[in-house]
């Protein structure tokens, strides 16, 4: 079990460092530090999807290449639409984690889905997505950041007072099926696979913008797993909080290695600030006006503690303020400290890895403006093994200037320094048209991305050239063209 010195100690300190910074820097943080999820390869780049929701009608297409200089061009497409009765999606590229098509529809009296998909029951103890204590995220249907990593059909028939569903398909290679029943909120659900492994779950899940859940599972041999969230929100103040207890030997079908721990327990709370100010405005039509400039800040706490086993447990607690500044400008601080470990043991490749209680402790600021056509920004990030985020083992500074044309033309240019100890990794965040991916960088280097946008043939031309240098290897060259364009589609007669 975690110590209660270690949560004791962890609490103390973020308070103290938030005290210091309110005092002394009034700064403020929106940073929600991204990593890849523990059971992905440590040191490989992550991709998630982004895509914007389309409107009915609507038809959206992307073209892509890229490559490393000196290398074979690799090309990526996708295409997806929305109709009155049908939605669908594809995607297909040489080595494309995020490759796959789907489709959904009206069929008969219900509802269909064919395709790469995720389905999820309750609060994805079974099938899903579970939410991770260290993470951010109270919600599973709204957040689910990982990978589909399977193909399925599915079929719902009913309404939302009663909707009786079945499903098929292969997850992690092996092929599952399994049906459900919800009535309004409630809903109970069995599956299984081949190999004769069976779940059952039942769960209340409202369909409304809070964050309250739960859901019982259990297997064929009685291991079973809860968990259960509520929140409360106001005009002042966001709280939340979620716990989870059950047997360590209880997995979801599908990816064992997204169980996360057997025992969790998170609470998290925003505070909204807000001060107004008096500020003198000049305009065309006025030589001076007194106008009052609402200045929002907002103040984020959340502390969490989990359990995998014996020798497997972990804490966190995290502070962070937010507050914006006049002229589209703001200023930022956060401080988070760990300790334990966030990697399953059962899955863990050394012993040493799987017993890790690894102390960590991390500080960050950023400053961004956008005046007129510019944007500005700057942002460093620290993490240490040792208090006050001393021993760095991972550290990076970024700097960023953009510039955007009221006729649609845009340029960005970025450029990072990052340091990370032997076995550390910093994760530098890239979005493309439809993704986000984390950029897995080691040693000690930089990284400097330059961005292109523009209108062309009806539709967005994004280009980026990046350049990366760690160590004492040569620079490595990288670039990427992107192509998209989205239209209504027509109607026949």
């Amino acid at each position: 079990m975690v110590r209660r010195g270690s949560v004791r100690l962890a609490i103390a300190h973020v308070l103290v460092a938030a005290t210091f910074g309110l005092v002394v820097l009034a700064l403020a943080a929106r940073a929600d530090v991204l990593e890849p999820p523990p059971d992905a390869p440590p040191g490989e780049d992550y991709a998630y999807a982004t895509t914007d929701s389309l409107g009915h009608g609507d038809v959206e297409v992307g073209l892509g290449y890229s490559a490393n200089a000196g290398s074979r061009a690799v090309r990526t497409r996708r295409a997806r639409f929305r109709g009155d009765s049908l939605v669908g999606e594809v995607r297909d590229g040489e080595g494309d984690d995020l490759a796959g098509s789907a489709l959904e529809g009206a069929l008969g009296a219900g509802q269909f889905g064919l395709g790469r998909a995720a389905p999820v029951w309750g609060r994805g103890l079974v099938l899903g997505d579970p939410v991770e204590p260290w993470s951010r995220r109270t919600r599973v249907r709204s957040a689910s950041r990982r990978r589909a990593d399977g193909d399925v059909a599915w079929y719902r028939l009913g309404d939302q007072r009663l909707r009786l569903g079945a499903l098929c398909g292969n997850f992690a290679g092996h092929t599952h099926g399994g049906m459900d029943l919800n009535a309004g909120a409630f809903g109970a659900g069995v599956t299984g696979d081949a190999m004769g492994a069976a779940r059952t779950s039942v769960w209340w899940s409202p369909r409304s913008a809070d964050s309250r859940g739960a859901e019982l599972a259990f297997d064929r041999a009685g291991r079973w797993r809860i968990e259960a969230a509520t929140g409360a929100q106001s005009d002042r103040a966001t709280i939340a909080a979620w716990m989870r207890a059950g047997l360590a030997g209880h997995r979801p079908l599908g990816d064992p290695r997204r169980a996360g721990p057997a025992q969790a327990l998170s609470v998290s709370a925003l505070v909204p600030l807000t001060v107004s100010r008096e500020e003198t405005a000049e305009d065309a039509h006025a030589a001076s006006r007194s106008t009052k400039t609402p200045q929002t800040s907002r103040l984020v706490a959340a502390a969490a503690l989990w359990r995998f086993g014996s020798a497997a447990n972990g804490v966190r607690a995290m502070l962070e303020v937010e507050h914006a500044l006049p002229h589209q400008a703001a200023v930022v601080m956060g401080f988070e400290e760990q300790h334990g470990t966030r990697r399953d043991p059962l899955f863990a490749t050394s012993r040493a890895q799987a017993e890790a209680r690894e102390f960590r402790q991390g500080a960050w600021g950023e400053w961004r403006s956008r005046a007129g056509p510019f944007e500005l920004g700057w942002r460093h990030e620290r993490w240490g093994a040792r208090a006050p985020v001393r021993d760095v083992v991972r550290a990076v500074t970024t700097a960023r200037l953009g510039v955007r044309t009221t006729s649609g033309w845009s340029a960005k240019i970025t450029h990072a320094v990052f340091r990370a100890r032997r076995g550390e990794h910093v994760y530098l965040p890239e979005a493309q048209a439809d993704r986000l991916v984390l950029r897995a960088l080691s040693g000690d280097g930089e990284r400097m991305r330059l961005e292109l946008e523009a209108p062309f043939a009806g539709g967005r031309a994004q280009a980026a050239l990046h350049r990366t240098a760690a160590g004492v290897k040569p620079p490595r060259m990288q670039w990427t063209v992107e192509w998209i364009r989205r239209s209504r589609a027509k109607r026949g007669r």
